[in-house]
Parts: C-alpha cells; sequence; structure tokens
C-alpha cells in the first residue's frame, strides 16, 4: 500500500485553520479562510509554476527575517 500525503493545514494559536495546502501531480492550491467567509480565498498554481513559486516564498521569507 502507498499513502500520500495531499494536504497540510496550518492552524493558529486558537486551533482554527489559517491557511490549507492541496497538492496533486498537477496543481498546488493554497486556500485561506477559517470562520470569517469573506476572509476566505484560494490560489491554484500548476505543476509547472512550483519552482518559481517556492523562489517567491524563499525571498519573502528572507525580506520578513530582516
Amino acid at each position: 500500500m502507498s499513502i500520500k500525503i495531499s494536504e497540510r493545514a496550518i492552524f493558529n494559536s486558537d486551533g482554527i485553520r489559517e491557511v490549507v495546502i492541496s497538492f496533486t501531480e498537477h496543481y498546488l492550491d493554497i486556500s485561506s479562510g477559517g470562520t470569517d467567509a469573506e476572509a476566505s480565498g484560494s490560489i491554484t498554481f500548476s505543476s509547472d509554476s512550483l519552482c518559481d513559486l517556492i523562489e517567491i516564498l524563499q525571498q519573502f521569507d528572507r525580506e520578513r527575517e530582516q
């Protein structure tokens, strides 16, 4: 049997899901949400753009630490 993780969630200190990342072989979907429907949203990336997305997120993380 082969088991793969296809979704990860980030929870805030109150245990509310803030970000959910879902992925398959063909796409990556980043959703924000929680209990406030007005603040929820979703972005989907194709597998072709994942390298660019990772580079952008790493740059954002480096800038945030400065």
